[in-house]
């Protein structure tokens, strides 16, 4: 099934962004979010401060004083509210941090009379600090009070403190307007596309606002935030530019935190842009600034994003490595969805590394976490992913019950990109089982949810996967309108790899109907794009198609030279280090590869019968009894790597997990904006990995000749046969 749509995989992580592509994506790393820090700065004149434990139904005049200089520690849970009492002198400036230890916590202050001023409760963490600000209007007592909001939260810890209370200076009316600013763009920076936006312009209001107050902190707090929301938009360069910019800020004002979170957040971004290394970099200075303010929550997700770099990069075992480091310090800070994440992640490994078992049971593990805790998305996400795993095993029937159980979740907790998502995979399974008029009804319940969630993207994809469907039920012009539609959003949102699957697409339905030059211009272009993004699987596809298109227009050469440019990718793939999903269906598809070159090469010698392209024809069927036999030793799972060098099989193994890893990179990098020189860099350590790979797979030949007599056969030519397998008196008939 080369134009549809595999179901798509992600996993839950705070902040970090569902990302919807047209091939199965997993998402790995955890978004490191800011929310409001102290601003340091001593000075701060005392007042008088008795602190003692209260509960919840304690009155509101029963309130313990807050003094500066003497933080208060305690714990909280649910249900229970703290409330503190400060006096104020009328043009005082005041400002309250209260740190998160493992509960989330809102921070309001009020007048003495119980009259709101402000309330905030930024990014629902339970980690970093909540910060309110005021300048006084009148003398007299102001009330702190500091509450979970889910009352069903488990109990943790905060420090309250006084960072400053002095006389308003004239630049303090700009850093409370900015605070207020900054909120308001907080609000919007996880909505609609319109939503972001407008938050986008808000924080450089408060931008503005804190550089004419000369808050670095702020200033820094905001540029990373804008950052954030110009990655949720998919603007990686821009938010790379604005991490970039925060740096330097939070390293002025000596805030460590923020440093280790912006470096998190920049890491983030190369490992977007594909550029591994960078990410490793930034991760691991990262986790030194984790490690020396003894941020264990900070160092067990910096430790969880390295284990993904390390995924993306193949290297399954040193990614199942720095998981396992992260796991028991969710543990010990009591984290249990980043536990629940991580787990996940894990399952995610174990299930690339085609140990399904494992990965279900590390995933079962993460949704018995994420319904203890109550994290609804996490558990529709971890649903999919059990769901994923099932499809790939072909228990359709167990995937479908996994994507139908995560469909009511997604809908319940208003994630309509993961409900459109879930649909889609629901719609994918049905396509499996030939049930084309359900797979249709999925569709196009997805369709209208991923227009209103302004997901373009995800959009085109469905309007592909509905032109499929109309494709197979034979209802050609309903499938064109919908290709059509889907490749005028593809073109206008610059993602190149999904257009190409929709020309080839397009070509799939001319070339049926005998429109040959219509379906020959739509591969071209097809060919084009796929060669551009370094779709090297894709490119196969649409040169066998170009064969067949030529050969029935009577162009024998041109179909020859199409076929064998075809032929020779798929044997350059080798079966074993493509993607799981490719393999599944390789040992189909490339029997139509070595039959349409056969029936191209005997169709020339009917017209030259003394051309010998018979004897080339059996050399080719012979390669395809090669691969057949490989495949069909694959799909058995018999043991043909027995007896062979332990060391050998590891760097093969470890190899094959690289290729295939950076060879996805590449598409992805080169499906985006990009510079000749990233191009370049990545092309080259292909380049590298793929000469290391074929040195490995040279030594193996020599040092176990059975293994590689297998992995990598070598058919006898046809005067080989004829010396080698007949006598005078035996005939071969092919």
């Amino acid at each position: 099934m080369f134009n549809q749509i595999t179901p798509v995989t992600n996993q839950q992580g705070r902040g970090w962004p569902t990302t919807c592509r047209a091939v199965q994506i997993i998402n790995l790393l955890l978004w490191a979010g800011l929310s409001a820090s102290p601003y340091l700065c001593p000075g701060a004149a005392p007042v008088q401060a008795i602190a003692s434990e209260r509960s919840a139904t304690q009155s509101a005049q029963d309130n313990d004083s807050l003094e500066p200089g003497k933080p208060i520690e305690r714990e909280i849970s649910g249900g229970q509210s703290h409330s503190y009492k400060i006096t104020m002198i009328s043009g005082q400036y005041l400002r309250v941090v209260v740190a998160q230890r493992g509960v989330d916590v809102a921070v309001a202050l009020s007048t003495a009379d119980g009259k709101k001023i402000i309330e905030v409760n930024s990014d629902h963490l339970i980690e970093g600090s909540e910060t309110v600000s005021l300048i006084a209007e009148a003398s007299g007592a102001y009330l702190i009070d500091v509450h979970p909001p889910e009352k069903t939260a488990k109990t943790g810890r905060y420090e309250i403190k006084v960072e400053e209370l002095r006389a308003a200076a004239a630049v303090d009316k700009y850093r409370i307007a900015g605070e207020s600013v900054f909120r308001e763009a907080g609000l919007l920076k996880n909505g609609t596309f319109e939503a972001k936006r407008k938050s986008i312009e808000k924080y450089h209001e408060a931008l503005e606002l804190y550089r004419r107050a000369s808050d670095r902190y702020g200033e820094a707090q905001t540029l990373n935030n804008i950052g954030e929301v110009y990655w949720s938009l998919g603007d990686i360069w821009k938010a790379l530019e604005k991490y970039n910019e925060a740096l330097p800020l939070w390293r002025t004002v000596g805030d460590r935190r923020g440093e280790a979170e912006t470096l998190s957040n920049i890491g983030v971004a190369h490992w977007s842009l594909g550029e591994m290394q960078k990410a490793l970099e930034k991760f691991n200075e990262a986790l030194q600034l984790r490690r020396a303010i003894g941020d264990r929550s900070g160092e067990a997700q910096t430790l969880n994003s390295i284990g993904a770099v390390y995924r993306s990069l193949g290297e399954m075992q040193k990614a199942l490595e720095k998981y396992s480091e992260s796991l028991p310090l969710r543990l010990m800070v009591g984290d249990r969805s980043g536990e629940a994440a991580t787990l996940n992640n894990i399952g995610v490994v174990y299930d690339l590394l085609g140990d399904k078992q494992k990965a279900l049971e590390k995933h079962n593990e993460a949704l018995s976490l994420w319904r203890a805790v109550g994290n609804r998305s996490g558990e529709a996400q971890t649903l999919s992913n059990i769901g994923a795993v099932y499809w790939s095993l072909g228990e359709t029937q167990k995937a479908l019950e996994k994507y139908n159980e995560a469909l009511p979740i997604r809908r319940a907790v208003g994630d309509r990109s993961g409900e459109a998502q879930t649909l889609t995979n629901i719609g994918a399974v049905y396509w499996s089982l030939g049930e084309m008029q359900k797979a249709l009804e999925k569709y196009n319940e997805a369709l209208p949810i991923s227009r209103a969630a302004s997901n373009r993207s995800w959009e085109a994809v469905t309007l592909n996967n509905i032109g499929s469907v109309y494709r197979s039920l034979g209802e050609m012009e309903k499938a064109l309108e919908n290709y059509n539609e889907a490749l005028l959003i593809l073109q206008a949102i610059g993602n190149r790899n999904v257009e190409a699957t929709t020309l080839n697409n397009i070509g799939e339905v001319y070339r049926p109907l005998g429109e040959m030059e219509k379906a020959l211009e739509k591969y071209n272009e097809a060919l084009l794009l796929r060669r551009d993004v370094g779709d090297r699987n894709g490119e196969a596809i649409t040169l066998l198609r170009i064969a067949q298109v030529e050969q029935k227009r009577g162009n024998l050469t041109q179909a020859r030279q199409a076929i064998e440019q075809a032929v020779g990718i798929i044997e350059s793939l080798r079966t074993n280090i493509v993607s799981q999903e490719l393999r599944a269906s390789y040992f189909a598809s490339c029997q139509e590869f070595f039959e349409s070159y056969i029936d191209v090469l005997m169709q020339m010698r009917k017209q030259n019968p003394t051309a010998a392209y018979d004897a080339v024809a059996l050399a080719v069927s012979e390669r395809a009894r090669a691969r057949s036999l490989l495949e069909l030793l694959k799909e058995a799972s018999a043991d043909i790597r027995q007896g062979i060098d332990g060391s050998l099989l590891e760097r093969e193994r470890s190899l094959q997990q690289r290729l295939n890893a950076r060879a996805a990179a590449q598409v992805s990098l080169l499906n985006r904006r990009h510079t000749p020189e990233q191009a370049a860099a990545v092309a080259k350590e292909i380049a590298a990995i793929t000469a290391e790979y074929e040195e490995v797979q040279a030594q193996i030949r020599v040092r176990s000749p059975r293994y590689a007599a297998l992995t990598q056969p070598q058919p006898l030519s046809l005067t080989e046969i004829q010396q080698q397998a007949l006598d005078e008196d035996t005939l071969l008939l092919e």
